[in-house]
């Protein structure tokens, strides 16, 4: 099940499973992986890249401006993956499967590496206008050269507003036609920006202020990705190429958190004197079971939690199981609203947004945790820590019967296994990966 938040901008989503697995993510280097689906290390993220560029040098193929929108494992075939998980024998060669855009050109290749030898052994450049998903830079950059405008300044000055107090929501453009300024096509990359209003005037004492509840209306600013803009004497990628103002209208100014805090429960304590009922094993412990349930969790940078070979007392019943996308049209007939249709699985990157988790908030205090690296899109990577959670938790009762006779009671208790939630915090994008992550 996903459950969508009522944040304006985006929502926040937990996904259940039969067994009641908690996600978020963190990682550590891996030196040497034991499953065939184990998610790329720190260190074959930049073995990776650097394949990449020598292979790039080598051929004369553009090694400046580019950026690395997506760096994963390339998943083996089903057959070998199969293969070795009811056979054993040799893990299945690791490959990376890795994005590079050159913006300047608007081009994207796709590359496979082989792990082992450190080589391009496949390389595929798409058709002219091949869009890869919106990359952190592009967040930062949109941002930059949004906020150093001067007609968008003098735009939010009439509102009543300061500039340095907005935030700005960058998004994929849509498929509503812009301007003639903004003619989509093979040359063209184009994002599309909203202001929120983080200064409220009616401040109460509970932070933080949410700047999604004061959205800045009748202003949306298009950017075209593949320009520049010289920002104190320093080029940045991407220049404002329309600036939409439909009119001013009232920007609330309330901080969007109560008026008053509830008094405080008392503790409500979780524990598992014993352990928990479910095992862990291989590396990181992705690997599950829990009564009759076996399964191995991941999380990829796109689609967020991934199930492999999920099995009930030894019967496949997934190979793979992973969100597809989320589409999310808003419907609202309005000029600046028309547009906005985010898919936020292929244009965001949905495992990118996950966060750390943190006993007794995210998850009840019996939970373990898993750790993930996400690469970066300029080759590197991130740490996420305790980004999966795990937990176990009374889910009420299953059935309760009672013999009209003897008065005698039969009541089961639902015992709730493995459960994958993740907190997600949408447009935090735009800005630094949050201190909890670190360059791995």
């Amino acid at each position: 099940m996903f459950s969508k938040g009522k944040v304006a901008g985006r929502p926040s989503f937990t996904f259940d499973v039969a067994t009641f697995l908690a996600i978020a993510l963190c990682g550590s280097p891996i030196a040497t992986a034991d499953h065939p689906l184990q998610p790329l290390s720190a260190k074959e993220i930049r073995d990776s890249t650097s394949a990449v560029s020598r292979y790039f040098a080598a051929n004369h193929l553009p090694t400046e401006r580019i950026l690395y929108p997506i760096i994963v494992l390339k998943e083996p075939p089903k057959s070998a993956v199969l293969g070795y998980l009811d056979h054993g024998g040799a893990l299945p060669p690791r490959e990376s499967k890795i994005e590079i855009m050159h913006y300047p050109t608007n081009r994207l290749w796709d590359a496979t590496v082989d792990l082992a030898s450190g080589t391009v052994i496949g390389l595929g450049l798409q058709s002219a206008g091949t869009q890869s998903s919106v990359t952190a830079t592009e967040f930062v950059n949109a941002d930059t050269v949004v906020h150093a405008n001067a007609n968008w300044k003098t735009a939010i000055l009439a509102r009543g507003l300061d500039p340095d107090q907005c935030y700005l929501d960058v998004w994929a453009p849509g498929d509503v036609p812009g301007p003639a300024s903004m003619a989509f096509g093979p040359n063209g990359r184009f994002l599309r920006v909203v202001a929120y209003y983080r200064g409220a005037t009616k401040v109460i004492k509970n932070p933080p202020q949410n700047p999604y509840d004061r959205p800045i209306e009748g202003l949306v600013v298009s950017v075209d990705m593949n320009a520049e803009t010289m920002v104190q004497g320093t080029p940045v990628q991407g220049k404002v190429v329309e600036i939409l103002d439909t009119g001013i209208r009232p920007t609330p100014s309330e901080s969007g958190n109560a008026d008053q805090t509830r008094p405080a429960l008392n503790p409500l304590i979780v524990s598992e004197p014993g352990g928990p009922n479910y095992v862990r094993t291989l590396t990181d412990g992705r690997r599950f079971h829990w009564q009759n349930w076996d399964f191995y969790a991941a999380l990829h940078p796109r689609e967020g939690l991934v199930l492999y070979d999920v099995r009930f007392a030894g019967r496949r019943i997934a190979y793979r199981a992973a969100l597809s996308e989320v589409y999310v049209p808003y419907g609202i007939g309005d000029t600046n609203w028309l547009w906005r249709s985010a898919f936020d699985v292929g244009e965001y990157l949905m495992g990118t947004l996950a966060q750390k988790l943190e006993r007794d908030q995210d998850v009840p205090s019996n939970a373990q945790f898993l750790n993930a690296v996400i690469a970066n899109d300029s080759g590197g990577s991130f740490s996420y820590p305790s980004s999966i959670g795990v937990f176990e938790r009374f889910d009420g009762f299953a059935w309760s019967r009672t013999d009209p006779s003897t008065g005698g009671r039969d009541t089961r208790g639902a015992s709730t296994g493995p459960r994958c939630s993740r907190r997600s915090p949408w447009r935090a994008r735009t800005w630094a990966p949050p201190s909890a992550r670190t360059a791995a």
